[in-house]
């Protein structure tokens, strides 16, 4: 990111191959770590399957046809052909790209490092991307539940599952299914987008949304370090900060949410005095804060996002059944969790943070019915 801010070809050259061969010692170490731990086999399982599970979809459809896919693939194209940061434009040429891609960025890193072509990497990319938002969902799973079963369900819930639709649109799905009916489950509240991530993952669309999910789960999992204790002082800034400037940078969209769990966690992190909670709290917050400006400053330097704004929303379509059909599945977890939180003995785990969670999950189910940030069909 730097290095192609400053100018520097290497960015783009033998810098990746570079880096990979220098992080080949530090990697084997922490993987000889890992081999001892029952926690990492749970994970690398996860992890591993669901990349099986999708890469077997695209061999069967690997076709970069439809959709945002042509958009897509051209980003990828322009960033591993760009001589410096940001990317060229795949439509106006001369020009830098103003858009955040920042969610490519990673993967054409790898890609270059190892002589990939654009299109297999495109493919490999959407089977990456949940095999990673199942990682990340598992080990925020397994910290908020304290087991593996946690972790388990979090991977499948987050990733797996989705929305109810199959049982809202039984016949287009399942009797007599088309891309219609599939389609149509992505679009349930009238002139509203309402992908989920299993239907991200299956139609391989590689929008900047789908991109950003395992860094999203991941910042919800930096902060939930925080809240619980597990991280202080520094190191939670950096984290914490670093993530969520990556996040800025692959999709704007989920400031306002990544900015809701930063302060909710927070509010959680220290006891004590009341002054020394402040002062704590401004301290995390300040430097959280400073981290992300400069992980994603040459991105605030090139790149002008769209104009924004929030008001308040007016002629909402919204009805009782799009609800249930989007968010059912979700709502019966919560309910199964909750009678479990209440029968069963405490084992571990911080269910006092994952419900301040649920309720912030909540929260963004409602919000958009109130404000509109933006525009509202996103």
């Amino acid at each position: 990111l730097w290095c192609g801010w400053a100018g520097l070809p290497v960015w783009n050259r033998w810098l990746p191959g570079l880096v990979l061969v220098l992080t080949l010692p530090w990697a084997a170490g922490e993987a000889r770590r890992a081999w001892r731990q029952s926690a990492w086999w749970t994970n690398a399982a996860l992890v591993w399957g669901v990349f099986a599970l999708f890469l077997a979809l695209r061999l069967v459809n690997p076709e970069i046809h439809w959709g945002e896919k042509p958009m897509d693939s051209a980003l990828l194209h322009g960033i591993l052909r760009s001589e410096r940061f940001p990317p060229v434009d795949p439509w106006f040429a001369g020009s830098p790209l103003n858009y955040y891609f920042f969610g490519l960025l990673p993967h054409a890193f790898l890609a270059r490092a190892l002589g990939i072509a654009p299109t297999v990497a495109y493919n490999l990319i959407a089977a990456t991307v949940p095999a990673l938002t199942a990682g990340a969902a598992a080990s925020l799973g397994w910290l908020l539940a304290g087991r593996r079963a946690g972790a388990v369900l979090a991977a499948v819930a987050a990733q797996l599952t989705g929305s109810a639709a199959a049982l809202f649109r039984f016949r287009e799905l399942l009797l007599d299914p088309s891309f219609a009916g599939f389609w149509s489950a992505s679009r349930v509240i009238p002139n509203t987008i309402n992908e989920f991530p299993v239907w991200t993952a299956l139609f391989g669309d590689l929008h900047a949304h789908f991109l950003a999910f395992p860094g999203f789960l991941a910042a919800v999992w930096a902060a939930s370090l925080v809240a619980t204790r597990r991280l202080r002082g520094r190191r939670a800034a950096v984290l914490v900060g670093g993530v969520c400037g990556i996040q800025v940078m692959s999709n704007s969209w989920e400031v306002p949410g990544l900015a809701g769990v930063v302060l909710l966690a927070s509010l959680a992190l220290v006891a004590g005095a009341t002054d020394r909670r402040l002062v704590t709290r401004a301290r995390f917050l300040l430097g959280a804060l400073a981290v992300a400006t400069l992980v994603s400053l040459p991105w605030w330097l090139t790149v002008r996002p769209a104009a924004g704004g929030v008001r308040w929303t007016t002629g909402s379509q919204v009805q009782l059944a799009h609800l249930a059909e989007l968010f059912g599945v979700a709502g019966a977890l919560v309910l199964v969790a909750a009678g479990a939180t209440l029968l069963a003995r405490p084992r571990g785990g911080h269910p006092r943070w994952g419900w301040l969670l649920v309720a912030g999950g909540l929260a963004a189910v409602a919000a958009p019915e109130l404000v509109t940030v933006g525009d509202r069909m996103n």
